[in-house]
Parts: structure tokens; C-alpha cells; sequence
């Protein structure tokens, strides 16, 4: 009896060792915690991940204005760019730019041990007036590549006589081939900047025109916004890079009624490593209405295919979207997408920011993160997306 009694107990103890061994343990949520890495950054954005998980960041100090022709003023920073490696925890400058604003994309390939980082910077040129005061005469918007040294590729002059050119998305195809848009009034330009090269040529010209248009690259096609103020409308392209072919991939509405012009937009463009491409389109209300509305349209277009519409909701904010829109929109891997919108209501004088997450294995979006001020973000190769807040906080909340 002692023997059974021992063989029992024996027995017992096996079978919740047993259990203890095979009790799978819970996984946590994907994007549930997040981990800070830099703090007291100065008036920061986040700029890039590299292939090797190194997160690009600008920042800027000595904020100051200078007036232009007519006396209005012009901002000018000492604009500083570096990057952070999340692994060892070090902070290195990359390069410096002084008396500028760095007002764009900036894209890094990274080739062995070399950096080839592309990016827009505006420069202001200062002139002085008979009495020897300063003031910007013009604003040179500079298409620059950093190597270990800076270069300028491509420049445009914005003065008061010749009109308004902005250059405003870039993007990187596998090869290392560098692709361009300028925009005036009237005129998108898409030059490319072939690797090796210094030398930007046009590629695609077209009579259409709007600021803030994005672009991305996937599976080797290009995907560029355009608007088109004429028709009211504002077109999602796709441009086969080996067949050379442009065609209309999406068009929208670019007028809500009684929103005035550029109440509907395309505004942001993100491609993922699996070569889809994932668009934003969003619509607001008019800014004196009592009760306000907008619309936030998301899709996902995969090996060039017709657009699947993910989401289109209708709020009770006003929808804001931010130019340029190169790290306000992030995709993973996975089809997880993140986008920054502000939510606006003008009769209350209230703006609040916002980061939503579009979880593809529930069809719904929520927000993951609020700021008073806004958020710029970027993905890197394990899905994990890091962000800097208005505070200067560089974090990454992980997949």
C-alpha cells in the first residue's frame, strides 16, 4: 500500500510537471510596448532606417528668422543630421548644414561600409539693402547627396519673380537608382539620378501639378501623385521602370463640396519589402461648418493590380495629412500600416495628432499614439517602428 501510495503521489506530480512543461506561453500583442531610446532631442524628425537597423534623425538649433523682399519672415536653422544605432546605443553626426531648413526626404542605401543618403534642403540666400540690413533674397531647394562629403545634385531657385518650385518626395530603387518629383504650378518633372552618377536627367514630364504629392517604389514601378486643378481631381500613377509605361492607377476627388480646393488628397504613399504599395487618401469638411467631418480612405495595391480599398471611414474631425508625406506613413512586412493625421476642429481652436495603426488581421484601425504636436515615423526590416514626438523623444514600439 505504501508502494501505490508513493506511486500515486509519484504519478501526481508527474502529470503537473508534465503540465507546467507544456503550457504554451502567451505571446504578447504585436505593438503593445515600446522602448525609449533618446530623449531632449531638439526640434527632431525621423528620417530613415537602413538595411542595418540604423534610425536617421535631423535636428535643428539657433532657430531664427530673417525677412525677405517684402518683410516677411523666413525661417532659418543650423539643421544637424545623424543617426542612432539602436544596438550599441550610440549617437553619431552624420553631417551638418548651417543657415537652412531641411524641408524633405531624405533616403539612405547603404552598400557595403559607404553611405549614399540623399535628401532636399532649402537654402535661403541672403542679400543686403542699402543700409547693410539682411535680408532672403530667394530660396535655393537643393537636391544634395551625402557620401562622406556633400554634394549638390540639382538645385531650383524659388525667387519672387520666376514663381513657386518645390522639391518634395525621392525615392531609392534596389539598384541604387535615385528618382526625384518637382512640382511647380502647373508641371510635374520626375528626374532620375542613376547610381554612380551626379547627374539628374528627366524622365517624365507631365502638365499637372500639386504640392505634397508622394512617391514610392515597388517591384519595379514607381508610384507618383500628381493633381490636376482643372478636373478637380488628383491621380495616383504608376510608371514601369523597365517598359518605360505611365499609366492612371487611381484617381480622386480633389474638391469636396463646399471645401474649396485641396479638401481631397492623396497624401501619403508607402511601400513594404514584399513590393506592395499602400496609398492614403483623405477628404476634410469645410473649416466653418458646425459639425465637422472627413473621410480617410486606405488601400493596397500588390504586383501593380487594381487597388484594394482597406478602410474608408467617415469621422466627426476634421482630417489633416502633412507634407511632404515620406515619414508620415509606414507598411510592414505583415501589412501592418501606420499613419500620422491630425484631427482639427476650428470653431474650437483644438488640433490633436495622431498615429493610427491598420491591424490587417482584424480589417480595423486604431490609434497608438497622441502628441499635442505631431509625430514623424519609419519602419525598419523587423517591422519595428520607431518615432520621434514634439518633446524631442526618439522610441520604437515593437512588433
Amino acid at each position: 500500500m505504501k508502494t501505490i501510495g508513493l506511486l500515486s503521489s509519484l504519478l501526481v506530480v508527474l502529470a503537473f510537471a508534465t503540465l507546467s512543461i507544456t503550457t504554451p506561453v502567451l505571446a504578447k500583442a504585436p505593438y503593445s510596448t515600446t522602448d525609449v531610446l533618446l530623449t531632449g532631442l531638439s526640434n527632431a524628425g525621423i528620417l530613415d532606417v537602413d538595411n542595418r537597423a540604423l534610425v536617421y534623425f535631423a535636428e535643428s538649433f539657433n532657430w531664427r528668422t530673417l525677412p525677405d523682399s517684402f518683410g516677411n519672415p523666413v525661417p532659418l536653422a543650423d539643421v544637424v543630421v545623424k543617426y542612432f544605432d539602436p544596438a550599441k546605443k550610440v549617437t553619431t553626426t552624420l553631417f551638418e548644414v548651417p543657415d537652412s531648413v531641411f524641408s524633405g526626404p531624405f533616403v539612405v542605401d547603404r552598400p557595403g561600409n559607404t553611405w549614399n543618403a540623399f535628401y532636399f534642403i532649402s537654402v535661403p540666400r541672403v542679400a543686403y539693402d542699402e543700409n547693410g540690413n539682411p535680408y532672403v533674397s530667394e530660396v535655393s531647394y537643393e537636391v544634395r547627396k551625402f557620401d562622406g562629403v556633400q554634394m549638390t545634385l540639382a538645385s531650383t531657385v524659388s525667387g519672387w519673380s520666376n514663381g513657386f518650385h518645390f522639391a518634395n518626395s525621392m525615392a531609392l530603387d534596389v539598384w541604387g537608382n535615385l528618382y526625384y518629383k518637382m512640382t511647380a504650378a502647373s508641371t510635374t518633372t520626375i528626374y532620375k539620378v542613376a547610381a554612380g552618377s551626379t547627374s539628374p536627367e528627366a524622365l517624365l514630364v507631365l502638365q499637372e501639378g500639386q504640392l505634397g504629392g508622394a512617391m514610392s517604389i515597388a517591384s519595379g514601378v514607381l508610384y507618383f501623385v500628381a493633381g490636376v486643378p482643372d478636373l478637380q481631381v488628383v491621380r495616383l500613377y504608376k510608371y514601369d521602370l523597365g517598359k518605360g509605361i505611365l499609366t492612371t492607377f487611381l484617381e480622386r476627388s480633389s474638391v469636396v463640396s463646399g471645401a474649396g480646393f485641396n479638401a481631397g488628397t492623396l497624401a501619403y504613399l508607402s511601400a513594404n519589402l514584399q513590393g506592395d504599395v499602400y496609398y492614403l487618401y483623405r477628404q476634410r469638411g469645410p473649416y466653418w461648418d458646425d459639425r465637422q467631418w472627413g473621410v480617410i480612405e486606405l488601400g493596397r495595391a500588390s504586383s501593380g493590380k487594381t487597388p484594394k480599398i482597406l478602410l474608408n471611414e467617415r469621422t466627426d474631425f476634421n482630417v489633416l495629412a502633412f507634407t511632404p508625406g515620406y515619414n508620415q506613413m509606414q507598411a510592414s512586412k505583415a501589412g501592418d500600416v501606420f499613419f500620422h493625421l491630425a484631427s482639427f476642429h476650428p470653431l474650437l481652436g483644438a488640433e490633436d495628432y495622431y498615429v493610427y495603426w491598420y491591424n490587417p488581421r482584424t480589417g480595423s484601425y486604431s490609434s497608438v499614439l497622441h502628441d499635442s504636436f505631431g509625430f514623424t515615423i519609419q519602419i525598419d526590416g523587423s517591422d519595428n517602428l520607431y518615432f520621434v514626438d514634439s518633446q524631442g523623444t526618439l522610441a520604437r514600439l515593437n512588433a
